[in-house]
């Protein structure tokens, strides 16, 4: 009978184990041996001997998006297993500076909570005046316990303001996760101001209410050219010396204060972005990131801190913000790649990929007329940067744009019509107009021009027709590449269109037969864009060719009609140009931005797309078109 006991009671103790390890998650521990209760903090009996008691340890703590562990050993047998922890999912960030923070935390709230960051407070502690936001400053505040401090509470997207608050007020108002402190935008760079910063640091880590906080530094950036801050002259006003003033003051000073976890390096991924052709545009005049680009500069600096905050890398943060239009998609585009950049290499300066475009146009009003939508149809696209110059003067021809581009000011061309002279010598900056000097070689000079185009006049079916008006081709093309600063800038012909005359394509025949003798092949061409090919491919369609005002493709005997004509040469340089797909393009030009006669380019898009198609496929050579009636 013992016997048969003893036999019943070990298959009850079998069955137990296999039980309780049926009960165990396989992902959350490993185990040599299971009190298969799950908890940690109290005296456990341990299981495989029956006599002693489970200790436990945390060996990793757990994160705010990854699992932490504790192990757990028996005081008498050693018996031991481990047990997952899980993720915090949880993040009390607290910013102090002064209101230049609020623009990095602009999208710092999104970003975590589609990281997957359930609870969430982000906090500001800003002193009322940058002055006081110092270092030094912060530290004389520590002090005197004044209540000169703003915090912001933002839970859950929700915001809260305390006013006058004290700086230690602040401080013990949370057990904060990570405390992000910095120096003030103007003494980013200057040595002297960094003396109290261990002191700083070191206050912060001994009276958080949290005893493991982070303290992470958050690295400003350098002021932009047209800045009036008085500490700017400190680096000659130049935004790169003020940039190699702050790498060097964070290497020297916060690598070397044990009491900062890690530096944030926005000031890199500012001038990432400043490396762009977009230039100085990220920041204000004064100091906070957000100027005509947008918040672009706000969006990198919520990356940077959300990735160091959460221990990930950006490429591992998906979250873009609403975007209005491609333009502004390609901005954030820009200042995710900007973030991954500096925190690659904090110290580095990488430019991002900047979709940019700057082309000068040498010609007249019928310039003009292939302009007039070419800026809007790239940013449709997404360019960021568009840069279109004009110069020229009415109906100049190849010759007449040598004689102003070479040094002899006495066969200089002026055009006089009842006593005055019509120019055009601007460029459009991202859609603003500024005016440029009529000198040729100073307009050439005046960018890194990606693109130069001319075209030949006209002044008449002749001067497009008849060789000896294009005498001065290879003196007009020598003198713009020698004046070119961007050394990979390309010459494009722009090839013109025929009259509206009625033998037009007996003329265009003439045209395209001079064209091919004068530039394919010419060395010193880098390419030619078919204009006047689309132009006379409308010309076979249902369209109106008419010179009277009323035609659909040209308004007069050469220029062309606001709406369809001037939209499809657009189409055509932005086809040539860039290689971008036409039927993609959405931007199309409206009445109410127009002058009049305007056929509409929405109702015929058909057929400017397929004459814009067939003349990129034989630029030479009239195509018909399909499309014979109106629909």
């Amino acid at each position: 009978m013992k016997r048969f006991y003893g036999i019943l009671f070990l298959l009850i103790l079998v069955f137990s184990a296999l039980l309780l390890s049926s009960c165990s998650d396989g992902d959350e521990s490993s185990q040599s041996g299971n009190n298969g209760n799950g908890q940690g903090g109290s005296a456990l009996a341990c299981r495989a001997c029956g006599e002693g008691e489970y200790s436990e340890k945390v060996t990793t703590e757990a994160g705010i998006l990854t699992k932490g562990e504790r192990s757990f050993v028996c005081n008498v047998c050693s018996d031991t297993y481990t047990e997952k922890i899980p993720a915090t999912r949880s993040a009390k960030i607290l910013f102090i500076g002064d209101n230049s923070t609020l623009s990095e935390i602009t999208y710092l709230d999104e970003i975590l909570e589609n990281a997957g960051v359930e609870e969430r407070l982000i906090s500001t502690l800003n002193h009322n005046h940058s002055a006081g936001a110092t270092v030094d400053g912060q530290m004389k505040n520590i002090a005197s316990q004044k209540q000169l401090y703003t915090l912001m509470n933002m839970q859950n997207g929700e915001r809260n303001y305390v006013y006058s608050q004290s700086f230690s007020e602040g401080l013990d108002s949370c057990e904060w996760d990570f405390v992000i402190i910095g120096q003030a935008i103007r003494l980013g760079g200057n040595a002297e101001s960094f003396s109290a910063l261990s002191d700083y640091a070191a206050y912060i880590k001994e009276n958080a209410k949290k005893d493991n906080v982070k303290v992470l530094y958050n690295m400003g950036w350098s002021l932009r050219k047209d800045s009036a801050v008085p500490e700017f002259s400190e680096y000659e006003n130049d935004g790169a010396k003020m940039y190699a003033a702050i790498i060097s003051a964070a290497v020297t000073f916060v690598e070397k204060c044990e009491d900062i976890d890690g530096i944030v390096p926005v000031g890199t991924a500012i001038q990432n972005l400043r490396a762009t052709p977009l230039g100085d545009t990220w920041t204000d005049a004064a100091f906070s990131l957000g100027g005509e680009s947008g918040d672009g500069g706000a969006f990198a600096a919520s990356l940077l801190i959300a990735a160091e905050v959460l221990s990930i890398k950006i490429s591992e943060l998906d979250f873009m913000p609403s975007a209005k239009d491609k333009q502004s998609e390609n901005i954030y585009i820009m200042a995710m790649e900007a973030a991954k950049l500096a925190s690659e290499n904090n110290y580095q300066i990488t430019s991002p990929k900047c979709k940019s475009m700057k082309l000068l146009m040498m010609g007249n009003s019928y310039g003009n007329d292939a302009m007039a939508y070419f800026e809007k149809i790239l940013r449709d696209a997404g360019y960021v940067n568009v840069i279109i110059g004009h110069m020229g003067e009415s109906s100049m021809a190849i010759n007449d744009h040598y004689h102003n581009i070479d040094d002899d000011p006495n066969n200089d061309y002026i055009y006089k019509s009842s006593g005055t002279t019509f120019s055009v010598h601007y460029k459009m900056v991202n859609g603003v107009r500024v005016e440029l000097e009529a000198d040729y070689k100073a307009i050439v000079t005046n960018e890194d021009w990606d693109i130069i185009t001319f075209y030949q006049g006209p002044n008449s079916m002749d001067t497009l027709v008849k060789e000896s008006y294009y005498s001065e081709l290879g003196n007009l093309l020598s003198a713009i590449r020698a004046n070119m600063t961007n050394p990979n800038g390309k010459i494009i012909y722009y090839m013109p269109w025929v009259h509206g005359e009625m033998n037009t394509a007996g003329y265009y025949a003439e045209l395209s037969a001079l064209t091919q003798k004068l530039f394919v092949g010419n060395e010193l061409i880098d390419g030619i864009i078919p204009a006047g090919t689309v132009i006379q491919n409308l010309r076979t369609s249902y369209l109106n060719s008419s010179t009277d005002g009323n035609g659909d493709i040209n308004r007069d005997w050469g220029h062309l009609n606001y709406g369809v004509g001037r939209y499809a040469v657009g189409l055509t340089f932005y086809a040539y140009l860039t290689g971008g797909d036409i039927k993609a393009v959405s931007y199309m030009p409206t009445v109410d931005e127009a002058s009049r006669p305007f056929t509409d380019p929405k109702e015929n898009i058909d057929v400017i797309r397929e004459a814009v198609q067939n003349a990129l496929s034989v630029p030479f050579e009239i195509t018909e078109s399909e499309y014979k009636v109106k629909p």
